[in-house]
């Protein structure tokens, strides 16, 4: 029931429906649905929400009594990790320390201890910017989860802890080769996440290499084709190597029409996409339409040339051409704002 009413939004039904469930009964299985109420929080930004959902469901008292019972569960693992991820991102450090000593008995008494013991520890020495021991926490609790499966109503722990790991090795000012050792293990054990390929990117451009991150972000393509910001980020950075190497779209465009060519030589495909922005610009509608298919022949699953393309065949007064192809890409990707807004302006300019 928890999962379907997450999964379907109801939230405040949610967590009216965990709350009830913690007030009727005391047995270890409440824990569970503490921890579906803080994770689903987490997963929304609520973090303060979160903190006082783990705060009710886990006083002193019931987290004792647990641990001298022996019925730490993993509920209880799990609500102890949604409460220290909450703190570490509003950075209250008092609140990953109550967790963390509501947890320190069972460094002593579980071997190997469970993923939430260095998890809660690799954040508190996280927040406090302690890295050497924020990476050692980490690099535990990485190994422990490296075989725990995803579920569907819990963020994934294992990216949580690789990005916590990531950002304090960085931090330390360690080399590069560290940074990548770090990037590896975790691309070894995801080899379908795009995360640790996001990571990477974010890196190559924090050290100022623009064209690494786009090679990057080719990968991310490969195995996410319909990811706008991907595809976005892309482009930017296309362009932004386009304009250094005065390869822009005006040169794309220039070259195209001096050489009375059907379609300008680009380097990367996404020249076509910059061809018909510039071509566009122009009033030149016949040129803009060509190489915009040629970028959507280039890029078939993603959403910005076929957004271009609409717009192509609306300045060119195509409004029925338009219109279907709108129809189309609402059709074949998820809407989103951009697109159902040019799709009405498309369907009103053709009389739908």
């Amino acid at each position: 029931m928890a999962l379907a009413l997450d999964q379907s939004q109801r939230r405040d039904d949610l967590l009216a429906q965990c709350e009830i469930y913690r007030r009727n009964f005391t047995h270890p299985y409440v824990d569970e649905a503490g921890a579906a109420a803080a994770w689903s929080l987490v997963r929304n930004g609520r973090f303060a929400a979160a903190m006082a959902v783990g705060d009710r469901w886990l006083t002193p008292e019931v987290a004792r009594d647990r641990i001298a019972n022996n019925q730490v569960g993993a509920g209880l693992l799990d609500l102890w990790m949604a409460h220290a991820l909450a703190a570490a991102r509003v950075a209250d450090e008092k609140a990953i320390e109550r967790t963390c000593l509501q947890s320190m008995s069972l460094w002593q008494t579980a071997k190997p201890p469970p993923a939430a013991l260095p998890f809660c520890f690799g954040f508190l020495h996280d927040v406090r910017r302690e890295d050497k021991r924020a990476i050692e926490r980490f690099r535990y609790a990485f190994q422990l989860l490296a075989d725990r499966p995803v579920r569907l109503d819990r963020p994934a722990p294992l990216q949580t802890v690789a990005e916590g790991w990531l950002r304090a090795v960085e931090r330390s000012g360690a080399d590069e080769a560290d940074l990548q050792a770090v990037l590896t293990s975790w691309t070894r054990l995801r080899p379908q996440s795009t995360a640790p390929l996001r990571a990477n990117v974010a890196l190559q451009r924090r050290l100022g290499r623009p064209l690494a991150a786009a090679a990057v972000l080719q990968d991310v393509l490969a195995i996410t084709p319909e990811d706008d910001d991907a595809f976005t980020a892309y482009v930017d950075m296309r362009r932004a190597e386009a304009a250094a190497a005065n390869r822009d779209g005006a040169a794309l465009l220039r070259q195209m029409l001096e050489r009375r060519a059907e379609l300008p030589q680009v380097a990367d495909p996404t020249g076509y996409l910059l061809c018909a922005e510039a071509a566009l610009a122009a009033n030149l509608h016949a040129h803009a339409e060509r190489c915009v298919r040629a970028a959507i022949a280039a890029f078939p699953r993603t959403r910005l040339p076929r957004l271009l393309a609409i717009r192509c065949l609306l300045a060119a007064g195509d409004a029925d051409e338009a219109a279907r192809d709108a129809a189309r890409l609402l059709h074949d990707l998820p809407p989103e704002p951009a697109t159902v807004a040019l799709a009405l302006t498309a369907f009103a300019a053709a009389g739908r």
